[in-house]
């Protein structure tokens, strides 16, 4: 299944002023309903995090941490992930294990 993805500036603005941050150790995560039957997914990397290579390794692995938990997501939300620093030497399963824990604890979860 494909993820759908934020483009505009506008959205991305909606989540970081009106969504609820969801703080972690690798990720922030910004949640927002969109009032749709589906998620959206933003991912945002900062260049205080180095170069372009650097920059993509941490959208590759946030975007595919989403993707293999994403079944698990409740339906209907935006999501802006910003990469924080730490995720640089991150492997993919401590982000993806970052990542369920605040929505777990945000109750975003699927039982």
């Amino acid at each position: 299944m494909s993820v759908e993805k934020l483009k505009s500036n506008r959205e991305f603005k909606r989540a970081y002023k009106k969504g609820t941050p969801l703080v972690g150790k690798y990720v922030i995560i910004y949640v927002v309903k969109n009032n749709k039957d589906h998620n959206r997914l933003g991912i945002t990397v900062s260049k205080k995090l180095g170069c372009a290579v650097k920059r993509n390794r941490v959208r590759r692995i946030i975007s595919e941490s989403y993707r293999l938990g994403m079944e698990s997501h409740k339906k209907g939300f935006d999501f802006v992930i910003v990469g924080r620093t730490r995720a640089l030497d991150a492997k993919m399963n401590e982000v993806l294990v970052c990542m369920n824990e605040l929505l777990s604890k945000s109750g975003l979860l699927i039982s």
